[in-house]
Parts: structure tokens; C-alpha cells; sequence
């Protein structure tokens, strides 16, 4: 087992990456590969305002990536092969009472409670309270993500309660970011097949035509007058 963040790191590092001519663009790049997959209090103090933007930015998309992918493995074959990636994890739909009390204290599950693969849905459960931009909460939501989960866990007063704190949170973050405008800039790719549209179609109502998939790349987002990246 190796921390994945620092390994990246390392091996970027080694390379010659010419691509990426310019050192602050380096240093960003290296700082967001290195800290996208520690905790928050993990994370030191003091990194510069762009490396702090693009860092949050991709701690929200790893997450919303990796509950999608586990969610369709949970469907498929009850993930099986998490015990391959996390020999420590047994695939048991059993929450641990360390994990749940940890939950109930920190709002959050360390590696070391996680224990099978109930903890581990939890434990993405709890992710939610640590997304950073409004447009990932409205993603998570529209995607269904807390009651998936929710339908994967058993059914007892204390998962009841976590997960109505969780989405309690949620909304009233989606809500309350509702009532701002975005401007996001840059350009709009469509795909009528490949594995873009076939994700597309995994998670949009099948009530609606699911034609095409748009994918915006953006090169800019503002909040208001706030250049958000």
C-alpha cells in the first residue's frame, strides 16, 4: 500500500513534461496530485490562492468520479473486487460501530475504521460535507448519489440519522448557492456515442431523450465578479 498523491508526485516529478513549460504551472500540478486524496486536516496551511482553487476543484471531481464508479460496482457484483484493491475491506453490508462512531463525532470515517464494505459507503457518505463548489453539490444531487448509497446500507435508526444530517447539509448548500449566477467559458464538444455518451446515459432519466452528450471543457468560471478558476 502507498499513498497514490505522494507516489504521483514523485513520478511526475521525475519526468521531463514539456507540455508544461512554465514552473508556477508545475508547481501547481504537482501540489494538486500530491494533496487531492488526503483528508482536510491533511492538508498544510499556506499554498498559494491558485493551487488552493484547482486542489478543491479536483478533490471534488475524485470524489464525485470515484462514488460513481463504486456505486456501479456495488449493483454489478457487489464490488468484488474491492478485497483485491483493500485486502483489509470484507465485503460485508455490516457497519462497524467504530466507523458509525467516528461518523457521529468528526463527520468523517479514517482509513483505519473502514473495515467492509458498508464502512466504505459510509465513509463516501460522508465526502458530501467536504465538497467545495456549488456545481458539484447540484451534481451530486441531480446524480442521486445519497439515497444510491443510502439503498446499499441497512436500514437502522443511526444510518437514518447520518443521512438525514448529509442531506440536510446538502440542500441547504444547493439551495443557498442557488441563489447566485455563474459564468462559466469555453468550449462545447457533443458525442452521439462512445464511452462519454454511454456515461451519459447511466445516469440521466430514461423518461428523457438522452440524444446527445454536451461536454463542456471550461477554461474560466467567475461566481459574480469572482474568478473562481
Amino acid at each position: 500500500m502507498v499513498d497514490h498523491g505522494a507516489e504521483g508526485r514523485r513520478v511526475l516529478e521525475a519526468q521531463d513534461l514539456p507540455f508544461l513549460p512554465d514552473p508556477g504551472d508545475r508547481k501547481r500540478l504537482f501540489c494538486i496530485v500530491e494533496y487531492h486524496n488526503r483528508k482536510r486536516t491533511d492538508i498544510p496551511p499556506g499554498l498559494g490562492p491558485d493551487q488552493d482553487r484547482f486542489l478543491r476543484l479536483i478533490r471534488d471531481a475524485d470524489k464525485l468520479d470515484i462514488m460513481e464508479l463504486v456505486l456501479r460496482a456495488v449493483v454489478v457484483d457487489d464490488f468484488q473486487d474491492l478485497p483485491g484493491m483493500l485486502p483489509h475491506i470484507r465485503l460485508s453490508r455490516e457497519l462497524s460501530p467504530g466507523a458509525l462512531a467516528e461518523t457521529a463525532k468528526t463527520g468523517s470515517v479514517s482509513n483505519g475504521n473502514v473495515s467492509t464494505l458498508a464502512d466504505f459507503l459510509i465513509m463516501m457518505a460522508t465526502w458530501c460535507y467536504d465538497m467545495n463548489y456549488p456545481p458539484m453539490r447540484h451534481l451530486a444531487v441531480q446524480r442521486g448519489i445519497l439515497p444510491r448509497i443510502r439503498r446499499e446500507l441497512p436500514d437502522t435508526k443511526a444510518v437514518r440519522e447520518l443521512f438525514a444530517g448529509i442531506e440536510d447539509a446538502m440542500m441547504r448548500t444547493v439551495e443557498i448557492s442557488e441563489k447566485k449566477s455563474y459564468q462559466a467559458k469555453g468550449e462545447i464538444e457533443c458525442f452521439t456515442d462512445g464511452p462519454i455518451y454511454e456515461d451519459m446515459r447511466q445516469w440521466v432519466d430514461q423518461k428523457k431523450p438522452r440524444i446527445a452528450a454536451a461536454v463542456l471543457r471550461v477554461d474560466e468560471l467567475y461566481s459574480g465578479a469572482e474568478k473562481l478558476i
